[in-house]
């Protein structure tokens, strides 16, 4: 039954939307205010905050630096990418509710987690990312600002020009650094989601789709 819904909101993910702060060249601890980065408060987004909220007080789409929980009290690991060796991993605080929960996505450079509230979170394939992206017509879905962003690191680490896929040899490799996170406001409702490109244990872009 995830799987489906998680399959399905996917496809729709390739719609894009609103673009935020970028962990990646920012200085000090690495991780903007939504004020530092010149970010309307009251529009939609998702935030890298330096200071932790409580878990009740996080907003969708949301996602903020967390260096205070430990590791015991992550919750559930429930997921890692890549599948073989993975880098990344995925934690659930609370795997048996549907309801707006705290998750943690392990796996980053300063050893600190990244916490976000969300009903249902999933890694996502760059190889899946790619076969929905390229047979969908830009024109009819424009590329979000995560797909810019994976375009770019696609670029440079495989060689290829924007729209082409990585190709096998490279894309072992490309996985071992980057990973798709896509998380949703409540479960068996897509119509609201925040899709994170995380690479070399950075946010390096994110985007909040609301769709009508």
């Amino acid at each position: 039954m995830r799987k489906s819904i998680v399959c399905f909101a996917t496809i729709l993910a390739l719609a894009g939307c609103v673009t935020t702060a970028s962990e990646e060249g920012a200085g000090g601890d690495g991780v903007k205010t939504i004020a530092e980065a010149g970010i309307d408060p009251s529009a939609p987004h998702t935030a890298l905050i330096a200071s932790p909220p409580k878990t009740k007080d996080l907003k969708f789409g949301e996602v903020v630096k967390d260096c205070t929980i430990s590791s015991s009290k992550l919750g559930k690991k429930i997921e890692g990418y890549p599948q073989k060796r993975p880098v990344v991993y995925l934690y659930d605080s609370n795997p048996k509710s549907y309801a707006p929960h705290a998750f943690y996505l392990k796996g980053f450079q300063d050893g600190c987690v990244r916490k976000f509230v969300a009903s249902m979170a999933m890694l996502g394939d760059l190889e899946l990312h790619e076969a929905l992206r390229y047979t969908v017509d830009a024109k009819t879905m424009p590329y979000s600002d995560t797909d810019n962003e994976y375009e770019r690191l696609k670029g440079r680490i495989c060689g290829k020009k924007s729209g082409e896929p990585c190709g096998e040899r490279r894309m072992k490799s490309f996985a071992k650094t980057t990973a798709f996170l896509t998380i949703y406001e409540s479960f068996g409702n897509s119509n609201k989601y925040a899709e994170v490109l995380v690479y070399k244990g950075k946010v390096v872009a994110s985007d909040l789709t609301n769709l009508r």
